[in-house]
């Protein structure tokens, strides 16, 4: 039986060629699937129907600024910052179907659930204080409780 030669360490079976290929590549590939599967659940469908608290309607789509951070997070990042590497991915754009949300706006988008009136109700020397739900936070607890879709597909 003949002995199988074991590589030398370091050395990789294959060659750099300095031609850049005619294909599109992306090394953040698989964050297609997490994308494909926010849209089989039903959750960006259920977020387009629902969501609607951005009071500027020009720009991204509430969807997009909702799957922005879902494929950072996924990809491994750790910060909203992170989101300015993932927008410079022109295959990951055109995979998703849209170019990334910029870290400010998906840094941003929580504020528009923000009621101030909220916060000024906090008691006088209280070092903690958790304001009780805005109301497009009820709205959005109340119609994705009840997304029929989301609800069966998570079921399953």
């Amino acid at each position: 039986m003949r002995k199988k030669r074991l590589r030398d360490p370091g050395v990789l079976d294959f060659q750099i060629d300095p031609e850049p290929l005619a294909e599109c590549l992306t090394e953040f590939g698989g964050l297609s699937v997490v994308s494909e599967a926010y849209r089989a659940f039903g959750v960006r469908d259920a977020v387009v129907r629902e969501l609607h608290v951005r009071e500027r309607k020009s720009g991204m789509a509430e969807a997009e600024v909702v799957e922005s951070p879902l494929l950072l997070f996924a990809a491994g990042g750790d910060r909203l910052e992170d989101l300015a590497q993932l927008r410079q991915d022109q295959v990951l754009a055109a995979t998703a179907g849209f170019e990334l949300a910029t870290p400010d706006v998906a840094l941003n988008f929580p504020y528009c659930f923000h009621d101030p009136k909220l916060v000024e109700a906090r008691p006088q020397n209280t070092l903690a204080f958790v304001p009780s739900p805005s109301e497009p936070l009820q709205q959005l607890e109340i119609r994705f409780a009840v997304s029929a879709p989301m609800s069966a597909a998570l079921k399953q």
